[in-house]
Formats: structure tokens, C-alpha cells, sequence
């Protein structure tokens, strides 16, 4: 008789076990549920919130290579200033340098334009170091007039390239000038950014290119600084 009796006893843990863990993961399930809801409401109301749209140009320290998309530095920015942004930057391009796929600046305007933004960033590159000034000059005065003429109301914001920790090439400050040169000619703002990483390792990642996530911030606290002082709010 006891025998039986602690098998009923089995049986009866085996089965209270057994629903415990159905209602747990039934708990789970619906708070992973509420939670998604959750984020999606929160998503709609950030979009619902912004008033402006804005739209990101650049290369892979625009994109945010190897940092999370959020971490991107106009990602950051747009959020601080709550702008809608789309970041169609291109890791390896540039306004003549070619990039992931084949494609530069081109591809990215061609993008750009057909979201018809408030605001677009366009980014200076290492990536056009070696080009010549001539054929620079030409792109990007190509490039900016037709952002121009087909957004005639909006506001262009270049920036200067992004450097590592170390001392970049004399060829840099003249890459930064032609694009300044073509912002400025279509009514733009250029914003010299300097160079924020310099000495620095630590806000770079191992390739001493990328800026890591702390760097990333660093160049959005400077892009945030840069706006505020030419009064640049959408």
C-alpha cells in the first residue's frame, strides 16, 4: 500500500511540475508580447513625434560600421533633435570612390532625393583622398547642385571628414575644402568638425579607422555643438 501511495505521490509532482512550467512559459510568452507592443507603440510615437525629416550621406563612419545603427553618430543626432532620419550612408564611398557594391555619393543622392527630406548631412571622406582636385571639385559641385535643385527648400549640412587618433595626411584639409566649397555654393553649412579622435585609441576600434561606440558619441556631441552654434534646428 505504501508503494503505491508514493507513486501517486510521483505522479501528483510530476503533473503539478508540468503545469507550473505551462503557466510560466505562458507568462513569458505574454510579456514577451506586451513587450513587442510595447516597442511598437514607442516606434510610432517617435516617428509620430518628429516633424522633421532628415537624411544622413557618407561612408562607413556615417553608416556606423561596427557599432549598433542607433550608435551612429547621425543617428544620435537626429534623435537628440528628434529628426526622422533615414542614414543611406555607403561603407567605402565616397563622392567618387567607389564602396560596398560599386556604388558612391550617387547612389546614395539618388536615394535621398526620393524621400524628399528637410534636412540632408553629407559627409566629407577619407575615402576621396585620392582623387585629384579636379575631378573632386567636379562630383561634388555636381552632387550638391542637384540636391539644390531638387530640394530647393531644404537645409544642407556638410561636415568635415572623421579622422583616427593619428595625424591625418596633408591631403585631407584639401578634400574637406572642395566639399566645403560646394556646400557653401549651394547655400549650404559646412561644419568643421576638427578632429575629435585624435589621441585617442580608446574611442576607436582596432583598425584605428572606426570610431567605437564612446567615439561615435564623442563626434555627435561635436556635429551637436556645430549645429547649435550656426543655430541649425530643421
Amino acid at each position: 500500500m505504501r508503494t503505491v501511495t508514493n507513486l501517486h505521490r510521483r505522479l501528483l509532482v510530476i503533473v503539478v511540475g508540468s503545469m507550473t512550467l505551462a503557466a510560466l512559459s505562458g507568462c513569458a510568452a505574454v510579456a514577451a508580447e506586451r513587450s513587442s507592443a510595447a516597442d511598437a507603440k514607442a516606434a510610432s510615437v517617435h516617428h509620430a513625434s518628429a516633424t522633421v525629416t532628415a537624411v544622413a550621406i557618407g561612408d562607413s563612419i556615417s553608416h556606423g560600421r561596427g557599432v549598433l545603427p542607433a550608435q551612429a553618430w547621425p543617428e544620435q543626432v537626429a534623435s537628440t533633435r528628434k529628426w526622422a532620419l533615414d542614414d543611406v550612408a555607403i561603407s567605402g564611398s565616397g563622392f567618387v570612390k567607389e564602396g560596398w557594391g560599386g556604388f558612391t555619393y550617387d547612389a546614395q543622392v539618388d536615394t535621398a532625393l526620393k524621400l524628399h527630406p528637410r534636412i540632408v548631412l553629407i559627409a566629407a571622406t577619407r575615402n576621396d583622398l585620392t582623387i585629384g582636385d579636379q575631378l573632386l571639385r567636379a562630383k561634388t559641385t555636381q552632387l550638391l547642385a542637384r540636391i539644390r535643385s531638387a530640394l530647393p527648400d531644404a537645409t544642407i549640412v556638410g561636415t568635415s571628414a572623421i579622422w583616427g587618433d593619428d595625424r591625418p595626411p596633408v591631403r585631407l584639409s584639401a578634400v574637406d575644402a572642395l566639399v566645403r566649397q560646394a556646400v557653401i555654393g549651394v547655400g549650404g553649412t559646412f561644419l568643421d568638425l576638427g578632429l575629435p579622435l585624435a589621441g585617442h585609441p580608446e574611442l576607436l576600434q582596432a583598425d584605428h579607422i572606426h570610431p567605437n561606440a564612446a567615439g561615435q558619441s564623442v563626434v555627435a556631441g561635436v556635429v551637436e555643438r556645430a549645429l547649435d552654434a550656426d543655430h541649425i534646428t530643421g
